[in-house]
C-alpha cells in the first residue's frame, strides 16, 4: 500500500515538473509589447514546434501542404540538434582547455 502511494504521488510530481512546465514554456504570448525580438522569437517558436510536430503526423501522405510544413519541421529540427550537439562539443573543448591550463601552470609551472 505504501509503496503504491509513494508511486503514485511520484508520477503526479514528476509530471507536474516535466510535462506541465514544458507546455507552459511553450504557451507564450506572440506579441511581447516593447520587445520585438521576444516576439520574434516566440513566433519562430511557434512555427518550429507545430511543423516538427506535423513531420510525425505519420496518419497522411506527406503531398501538398503538409509536406511543405514537414520538410521546414525536418529542418527546424535539424537546425535544433545541430545547436545541441555544437553546444556539447563546445563544453567537451572549454573542459579540456581547462584540464590543459592545470596541467601546464598549475602543476608543471610553466607561464
Amino acid at each position: 500500500m505504501i509503496i503504491g502511494v509513494y508511486a503514485g504521488i511520484r508520477t503526479t510530481g514528476a509530471a507536474q515538473a516535466d510535462f506541465v512546465a514544458q507546455v507552459q514554456g511553450s504557451l507564450r504570448p506572440f506579441w511581447i509589447s516593447g520587445d520585438l525580438g521576444g516576439s520574434i522569437n516566440a513566433i519562430l517558436f511557434a512555427l518550429g514546434m507545430i511543423t516538427s510536430l506535423l513531420f510525425f503526423f505519420y496518419s497522411r501522405e506527406h503531398k501538398g501542404s503538409l509536406g511543405i510544413a514537414s520538410k521546414l519541421g525536418i529542418y527546424f529540427l535539424m537546425v535544433s540538434f545541430g545547436a545541441g550537439y555544437g553546444y556539447t562539443v563546445m563544453s567537451r573543448i572549454s573542459l579540456l582547455i581547462g584540464r590543459f591550463q592545470f596541467l601546464l601552470e598549475d602543476w608543471l609551472h610553466l607561464h
